[in-house]
């Protein structure tokens, strides 16, 4: 689906992929499917939108995305012969408040108007370009998940790939089956309960499938790794983003208390975290 118009520009170096293109199409969309709006004036985003990326990617960064989808089929400008275009190819902010005024091309709008396209053409952006533990959080904040009747019903049903099964029982051995950062480990029935084989460097942004690029963490703790709560440095101990509160209780006991702390390596030094995946993480995750 994401080949009938596919988002240019978006792969950063060393394999990182850039999320506020995506975010802000999926939010444009939101309004969409909601309101059936179809044009957006660049000032009812700023804040919006700006405060979205700037959760996902610590930077706020709103002109670029909404301007470059013009470069993708997507949206025009209708008003941007008055806009003074500058060196960076982009508006100046000031300009763009006044004329930043876009809507979906002819061509978009039919596609997404067409059955089921909308849905499938989400999902394949989620797909793309984030991991499974930011699928609600980003069809929350974008306004593709419905509350009606105190139920909250997914607009867009996410069907990921199996991860490879060979990759968690490694890290799973690797680990000794508990979490790398809280020790958590839980068996019923044989099976292990809520501990997660998380890759450092995402799968989808060619992360391999090596014990090296991967961690053994509770559920709590690879969703917090994946949002950039936490990193790890090269030594291995555990630092935590200067954007986390420090007055709450949970906080502390679940990140703050780990701060600056080992993490539980495996016995044989040659599966320890690649340096490698870790400064990706710390380069394209970790909010600091």
């Amino acid at each position: 689906m994401m080949h009938d118009f596919p988002l240019r520009t978006m792969t950063s170096v060393q394999g990182g992929k850039a999320l506020n293109k995506p975010i802000t199409l999926l939010w444009l969309l939101g309004q969409y499917h909601l309101s059936r709006i179809t044009d957006f004036h660049f000032v009812e985003l700023e804040k919006v939108v700006g405060s979205i990326i700037e959760d996902y990617t610590g930077i706020l960064n709103i002109v670029d995305p909404f301007w470059r989808l013009q470069n993708d089929g997507i949206l025009f400008f209708p008003l941007a012969e008055n806009m003074q275009i500058q060196s960076t190819g982009r508006p100046a902010v000031r300009d763009f408040r006044e004329y930043g005024h876009a809507f979906f091309t002819e061509q978009f709008l039919n596609f997404i108007s067409e059955s089921n396209n909308l849905t499938k053409y989400c999902e394949s952006l989620l797909l793309e370009f984030f991991p499974g533990s930011y699928d609600d959080d980003v069809l929350e904040r974008t306004g593709l998940l419905e509350e009606r009747d105190d139920h909250v019903r997914r607009i867009i049903q996410i069907s990921r790939r199996p991860r490879n099964p060979l990759f968690r029982s490694k890290i799973i051995d690797a680990y000794n089956s508990r979490c790398a950062i809280c020790g958590f480990q839980l068996f019923m029935g044989g099976s292990l309960i809520a501990n997660e084989a998380a890759h450092i460097k995402w799968h989808n942004s060619m992360g391999p499938d090596t014990v090296q690029n991967g961690l053994l963490l509770c559920n709590l703790h690879h969703k917090l790794f994946d949002c950039g709560v936490y990193t790890l440095s090269d030594d291995y101990t555990l630092s935590v983003s200067k954007k986390v509160p420090e007055d709450s209780e949970s906080v502390k006991r679940w990140i703050l208390d780990y701060k600056n702390r080992p993490i539980l390596l495996p016995q044989d030094p040659l599966l320890y975290p690649g340096r490698e995946f870790l400064s990706w993480h710390r380069k394209y995750v970790f909010k600091n």
